[in-house]
């Protein structure tokens, strides 16, 4: 089974939406992945989450995880909980929270492909992205779609 993870800019805008889309056809359709873990930080998170929701409704062999890192649920609110794949991954570990680095990092090395949206060099998706391409993942860049 094929897997694929995200990491962009918590302030990713809404117009990378499309080439989000096309990247999941793709990659369900023609790379045979479905599998798909989502981290749950910012506005691209969100999309990812959203499209992947949707899409599960269509292609019902996919399935997708939403890795969390901190246990209680007390800050997360009842929309959090739309899909029966929230996973608090501190639990794993019998611990009530854990880094995001730690989860990042598992979500690396369980993939075959990233799905990126990176404008800069500077912060964790810039950084995530660079161990993603030194562990040799298949790295799909969404910004460089924006600037064709």
């Amino acid at each position: 089974m094929k897997a694929c993870t995200f990491f962009g800019e918590t302030d990713a805008a809404t117009d990378i939406r499309y080439d989000l889309k096309q990247v999941l056809i793709d990659l369900i359709e023609n790379e045979g992945v479905s599998l798909f873990y989502v981290g749950d930080e910012g506005n691209f998170d969100k999309m990812v989450r959203t499209e992947l929701k949707l899409f599960s409704t269509v292609y019902e062999h996919i399935r997708f995880s939403v890795l969390i890192c901190n246990i209680p649920y007390t800050e997360l609110t009842e929309e959090d909980f739309w899909h029966e794949n929230i996973c608090p991954f501190g639990g794993f570990f019998g611990e009530k929270s854990i880094t995001p680095d730690r989860v990042n990092k598992y979500m690396i090395n369980c993939s075959d492909y990233v799905v990126t949206y990176v404008t800069n060099s500077e912060g964790s998706a810039y950084k995530y992205k660079a161990l993603a391409v030194n562990k040799g993942k298949k790295i799909i860049e969404l910004y460089d779609n924006q600037t064709k």
